[in-house]
């Protein structure tokens, strides 16, 4: 009797804890203002995209599904399709925040996933968006370019931005131009573009300058590059300047090559004296260690030798 008592309060529990859930889940979800116009601090790209991509499907596409195909889990209420227009209505800041707190059936991913990932996350469901431009589709800011090349798409009033940099030598210092076409096709300045410089290393690009500045009125900026930076063997720089905010500006980048930096010495150890080293010779205290150690046996030897003949001249 008692258990089944006890098997009705667990039933009850339960049937009361989801209704609970699913109250709160039919309830609207009130983001604060605050965090609903936060923007998105993580910088565009297709590594950024695909790691996203990889986040999502380990951590929201058991319950949300495949994007665009509305497969999601059949709860109360259905989890949203990243591709609808519903959830693509949100702010970058709405879709994180609810990543980060979670409510009823969503999970509270705030100790789960680093804030870096999550934005991932959402570079990615943003591909999804219907309101792109066709001529943007699939087209992500690379992360990297040849020295001397130029990437550039459509900007937010739908005509093209351009952006090049060049090096100026007596100064050394980078400049960087964005503009636009008019009506009449002349390239106008853009001002006001948050525009940041970096410098191409092997694992990533390291930011040139303290802060991201803007463009001004002529639609130039411009970042002195530090000195005794270590380039290649002839002292070359790689550069690249990108605008930073590409949802509101457009996607362009330029890069270019700079004999700036402090030539890269290469030492060949194999040829130096080192115990590893190819050459003939060898380091210096393995050859003092060798040459007293050799010193040290044969005085001693001499000395059992001196003392032998000692002996036997007493004994005649």
């Amino acid at each position: 009797m008692m258990k089944s008592n006890s098997k009705v309060l667990i039933a009850i529990y339960f049937l009361l804890s989801a209704t609970v859930v699913m109250g709160q889940a039919t309830e609207p979800w009130v983001v604060p203002a605050a965090k609903k116009s936060v923007k998105n601090p993580v910088a565009v790209s297709t590594s950024v995209i695909e790691k996203g991509k990889s986040l999502y499907m380990a951590n929201c596409k058991s319950c949300h599904g495949d994007p665009g195909k509305g497969n999601g889990l059949p709860l109360v209420p259905k989890p949203t399709d990243p591709a609808s227009d519903k959830y693509q209505a949100q702010t970058d800041g709405e879709m994180f925040y609810k990543m980060q707190n979670g409510r009823g059936a969503m999970p509270k991913f705030a100790e789960v996933i680093p804030d870096n990932d999550k934005w991932a996350i959402i570079h990615f469901v943003r591909t999804f968006s219907k309101k792109k431009n066709s001529a943007d589709a699939g087209k992500i800011m690379p992360d990297t370019l040849p020295a001397g090349s130029s990437f550039t798409s459509t900007s937010l009033n739908g005509k093209p931005i351009t952006l090049k940099l060049k090096f100026n030598e007596p100064d050394s210092t980078l400049i960087a131009t964005v503009s636009t076409l008019n009506e009449d096709g002349d390239l106008l300045p853009v001002e006001g573009v948050p525009v940041g410089f970096f410098l191409k290393r092997y694992f990533g690009s390291l930011p040139v300058g303290e802060e991201i500045g803007r463009t001004d009125k002529d639609g130039r900026i411009e970042v002195a590059v530090p000195r005794n930076l270590p380039g290649d063997t002839s002292g070359l720089l790689h550069f690249i300047a990108r605008v930073t905010d590409p949802e509101v500006y457009g996607i362009a980048m330029d890069s270019i090559g700079a004999s700036c930096g402090k030539p890269l010495v290469i030492v060949n150890i194999t040829e130096e004296r080192t115990l590893w080293g190819r050459s003939r010779v060898a380091p210096l205290y393995i050859i003092i260690t060798f040459f007293g150690a050799l010193a040290a046996v044969w005085g001693t030897m001499g000395y059992v030798v001196s003392n032998v003949l000692k002996i036997a001249q007493k004994d005649v």
